[in-house]
């Protein structure tokens, strides 16, 4: 199969080309500096010409949600339109768990705008959608400690480990589209409080349910938890080397 990498030039992006590759498939990242935005629209006719599927990693400019939504809506809408002239027949976006039960994050709220851009197109889909990074913890983490100091809520995480949503990426990629949601995970759910004790050496953590963890919006308890058919990763957050 040929499958395009929108944001190839990513962590992700990285990643799952190399599973793709692995399994012989031909994947191709694309990026802006390959000529290639999904934003302006420049350059996708021709990447995605004869391409089966499309995966788009591409992260926004600014967390903020009206930038957010404009990027996402934009680009989304320009790949949706680009993969219905080429005959594209599988869009698979990287969304995110639970966005819809952390209704004080903006960002989440532009993330569902995209996912209903795609549920509304005409391109056949899965929803791909993960729990949070395990490489990325360290900077959620770093954002919550002030002079030494770390409150976080025991709000629970499932993390993944970037490898291994890769190679759950490339199996979703490769297979008959889903056209709703599928979601990926870690192997062990944790609380945020835990994880902070786990990767925060020479931080006190003190436990707040009230702390508002998430570019200060608040994490309801369980909201982030994927559901029982989740695809579940290997990769423990034992693996993660302590942040500093």
């Amino acid at each position: 199969m040929r499958i395009v990498v929108v944001g190839g030039t990513g962590q992700v992006g990285r990643a799952v080309t190399g599973a793709l590759q692995r399994r012989g498939h031909q994947a191709v990242p694309v990026s802006r500096s390959s000529g290639v935005d999904a934003y302006t629209g420049e350059g996708l006719g021709e990447a995605l010409r004869g391409a089966d599927a499309v995966l788009d990693t591409t992260r926004t400019p600014s967390l903020e949600e009206g930038v957010a939504t404009d990027f996402l809506r934009t680009s989304t809408s320009n790949l949706l339109a680009a993969e219905q002239e080429t005959g594209v027949g599988l869009h698979v976006p990287v969304s995110i768990i639970g966005m819809e039960r952390v209704p004080e994050l903006g960002y989440y709220r532009a993330k569902l705008v995209q996912e209903a851009t795609i549920a509304a197109g005409r391109t056949p889909y899965t929803m791909l959608r993960a729990a949070q990074f395990i490489e990325f913890l360290p900077t959620i983490l770093a954002g919550n400690v002030h002079d030494g100091v770390a409150r976080l809520p025991p709000s629970y995480l499932q993390p993944i480990a970037v490898a291994d949503l890769a190679e759950i990426l490339a199996g979703v990629l490769t297979s008959p589209p889903a056209n709703g949601i599928v979601e990926a995970a870690g192997p062990e759910a944790l609380t945020l409080d835990e994880i902070g004790r786990r990767l925060l050496p020479g931080v006190r953590v003190i436990t707040d349910p009230a702390a508002k963890p998430l570019f200060g919006a608040a994490l309801p308890v369980r909201a982030l938890v994927p559901g029982p058919d989740a695809i579940k990763g290997w990769t423990s957050l034992a693996q993660q080397p302590p942040v500093g």
